[in-house]
């Protein structure tokens, strides 16, 4: 079962979880099975929570942090272990306006800063903000990347780009 997948079963079963320092708080019926499993995913929970608590704080989707593999959030959670309180919030802030974008441009949305256009290798023109758009290598007067946001996404996402 995956963080995300126990997450729902809580919210199913009315549980509610809270993340104390290193404690994890239930709120709600706990069956042994449950506790065993939240036990198992704790650190994933852990930084799951936290995230979820900086999103509600900043107004971006709560669902950003709740829907990410436990690879992932294992991973995060390695990453800003043992940092100060107040770099580990500015970091994992950073990753949810990334993981945001990421998650407007998969919709098709434009973000508001990206204003300026470049050449991808790989996914032609793309939207991009002025910043990378004035350090890219230019060919021809045209600002050329080996690389995008876009690279990643499913084609249907990459933004239609008219003459």
């Amino acid at each position: 079962m995956t963080t995300f997948h126990l997450m729902h079963r809580l919210e199913q079963a009315r549980i509610t979880l809270e993340a104390d320092g290193d404690r994890l708080i239930a709120r709600g019926e706990l069956t042994p099975e449950l506790r065993a499993l939240i036990r198992q995913h704790k650190p994933a929970i852990q930084i799951a929570l936290h995230l979820a608590r900086i999103a509600a704080a900043w107004n971006l989707p709560g669902d950003l942090a709740t829907e990410l593999p436990d690879d992932e959030l294992g991973a995060t959670a390695k990453q800003v272990a043992g940092l100060p309180q107040e770099r580990r919030d500015a970091l994992l802030l950073g990753y949810l306006y990334a993981l945001h974008d990421d998650q407007r441009r998969r919709r098709g949305d434009r973000l508001d800063d990206e204003t300026a256009m470049v050449q991808c290798a790989h996914c032609g023109p793309v939207p991009t903000t002025p910043e990378i758009a004035a350090a890219s290598i230019s060919v021809n007067g045209s600002p050329r990347v080996e690389g995008c946001p876009y690279c990643h996404l499913p084609v249907h996402c990459r933004p239609e780009v008219k003459p």
